[in-house]
């Protein structure tokens, strides 16, 4: 089988990895399935990452660690000491080779497991802005001190802009915006948001 030719789900991975057992001799093949990074950016230092896996596979396989060898992970620390993980699991296979049903089995297993690290990713994100919006417009309820206008405070509380994810102003409504982990809509959370899970 070409794993190259099967139908994945969307952010999952395969390959076959291969080597020789340095004990008895004998050809190893042990597939494997990756999922992308469920997010964009280091979750420490906030430098953008490279989401995308396809080909980095995270794994390699270690035949000098004993007879069948093992796999294990590449080092997957961000210079910022930040440990990116990447989400992967051996294909189980009955036979001598890996049949696409196997494959496709865990593949999309993986992919339920990776849907699930997007939305937790998506659901830190609108809390996040949550809580970015809530302080902006509790700053934008205080009194003005003297000299202060209130373009000057709705100023000092913009950090986005169309192009730029933060909170800002759109048709009188404040709202704070972020980019989506899978480059999809943009995530936004407006004042009448706020005001619904009041």
């Amino acid at each position: 089988m070409n794993i190259s030719e099967v139908k994945l789900p969307d952010g999952i991975h395969a390959t076959v990895l291969t080597g020789q057992d340095v004990y008895m001799r004998l050809p190893l093949a042990y597939p494997v399935v990756w999922a992308d990074r469920p997010y964009q950016e280091c979750p420490r230092c906030d430098q953008p990452i490279n989401r995308t896996t396809e080909t980095s596979c995270p794994v390699m396989l270690n035949t000098g660690s004993g007879q069948g060898g093992q796999i294990e992970e590449f080092d997957q620390q961000h210079r910022c000491g930040e440990w990116l993980p990447v989400l992967w699991q051996e294909v189980p296979v009955a036979g001598d080779e890996v049949t696409e049903g196997e494959l496709a089995a865990a593949a999309q297993e993986l992919a339920v497991r990776f849907q699930g690290a997007v939305e937790a990713e998506r659901a830190g994100i609108r809390k996040s802005l949550r809580d970015d919006l809530a302080e902006a417009l509790k700053r934008l309820a205080e009194p003005l001190v003297s000299g202060e206008t209130a373009e000057e405070r709705a100023e000092e509380v913009r950090t986005g802009s169309e192009v730029e994810p933060g909170v800002r102003q759109e048709d009188g409504v404040w709202l704070a915006w972020a980019n989506d982990p899978l480059d999809t809509d943009p995530i936004t959370i407006d004042e009448r948001d706020l005001e619904e899970s009041s």
